[in-house]
């Protein structure tokens, strides 16, 4: 299970609905999969009833209480890279851009450090740039008109990175990207160039479009042996 805020819906909102309904802290009937008012007053109920930081989010804290206790969730969370990794890690939160190889996932992490080496083979230097961005910093990008989406997307779960060109030592967007096209396409990555609606050209990402949602709603993580390019 992803952590559950306000604003959020899916599958695994209602199942921490229908939790709070069999709490006593929901009423019937409200166990509809969007995270609104109503569950983020009694998510902070049931938090400041045991204890907790009343501050209406399903973290890590707030879901191993309940699970601790034996209360009745329906399934333990689903364990993943993003709820092993990315939910403790420090940068979380962070309002600054991430570009942290080790909050990539390990095989998203390789599949790109190949990019980069075969680019370099061909006399194209390439570095990352972030490589996970917070909920926090994509609204603070959206609110600066930096960004139109104001949900983060797959850089949000170790998936996503950009690739640019390294110019002794610091990033640039100028020049043409369609490389980062073509060795994204080998190893297995979605390229954000083909895209209109936003172009991305810098983009690669080890998730298809028909997957994206399923993602944000923490139904589900790419395995081992997952190929985007099936889904498409």
């Amino acid at each position: 299970m992803r952590v559950l805020l306000k604003g959020l819906s899916g599958n695994d909102v209602r199942q921490w609905q229908r939790f709070l309904i069999s709490q006593g802290f929901l009423a019937q009937g409200l166990d509809t999969g969007n995270f609104l008012n109503k569950t983020d007053e009694a998510t902070r109920a049931y938090q400041q009833a045991h204890g907790l930081t009343a501050d209406g989010e399903v973290g890590p804290r707030t879901l191993a209480h309940a699970l601790a206790h034996d209360l009745t969730l329906d399934r333990p969370p689903g364990r993943s890279f993003y709820t092993d990794v990315i939910v403790n890690h420090p940068l979380f939160r962070s309002n600054e851009p991430v570009n942290d190889l080790e909050l990539l996932e390990p095989i998203m992490r390789q599949k790109v450090l190949t990019i980069i080496a075969e680019a370099k083979a061909r006399g194209v230097d390439l570095m990352v740039s972030e490589t996970y961005r917070s909920r926090e910093r994509q609204v603070e990008l959206f609110n600066g008109g930096a960004s139109g989406l104001r949900e983060v997307g797959v850089h949000h779960y170790g998936l996503a990175c950009d690739l640019v060109r390294n110019f002794n030592g610091r990033p640039s967007w100028k020049g043409d990207f369609s490389l980062v096209g073509e060795l994204a396409r080998e190893v297995g990555l979605i390229w954000g160039g083909v895209w209109t609606k936003p172009h991305d050209p810098y983009h690669v990402q080890r998730c298809s479009l028909a997957r994206q949602q399923s993602l944000f709603q923490g139904d589900w993580y790419p395995d081992d042996n997952y190929n985007p390019y099936e889904d498409d």
